[in-house]
């Protein structure tokens, strides 16, 4: 019972995490202040991706395929980091936090996941833990 409780809270913080960066990179592609360039795009397709997964997890809680979500995580950090360093650079107060901040909260969400499914995988080996 208090395992299914904290599986439950990491799934929540997980799609909490999942929401805010995604809408971060939904406003980082759709933003006028872009010039061309591949970073609008791939920030469009990291919050497909991460607003996806919180579409999956209302549908399906703890349905999602472990690569996906490592995979959409991982991009959408490097997206919201690059970008971060790039507002940093021109000389933004505020913006380069919030990007770095929903980076953070993905790094978060990542090392959870792997420790949620780390007991799983080890009961699959027959290891003892």
């Amino acid at each position: 019972m208090l395992q299914s409780e904290a599986r439950r809270r990491v799934r929540r913080f997980q799609a909490v995490s999942h929401a805010l960066a995604g809408l971060n990179l939904a406003y980082l592609a759709l933003s006028e202040e872009q010039g061309g360039g591949a970073l609008p795009w791939v920030a469009g397709i990291a919050a497909v991706l991460l607003l996806g997964l919180v579409g999956w997890e209302r549908l399906q809680p703890g349905a999602q395929p472990p690569s996906a979500e490592i995979a959409a995580e991982l991009l959408g950090m490097a997206v919201l980091v690059t970008e971060g360093l790039e507002k940093l650079h021109l000389g933004k107060r505020y913006l380069p936090f919030a990007y770095f901040f929903a980076a953070a909260v993905l790094g978060v969400a990542l090392l959870l996941h792997r420790r949620g499914h780390r007991p799983r995988q080890a009961a699959e080996k027959g290891a003892p833990g």
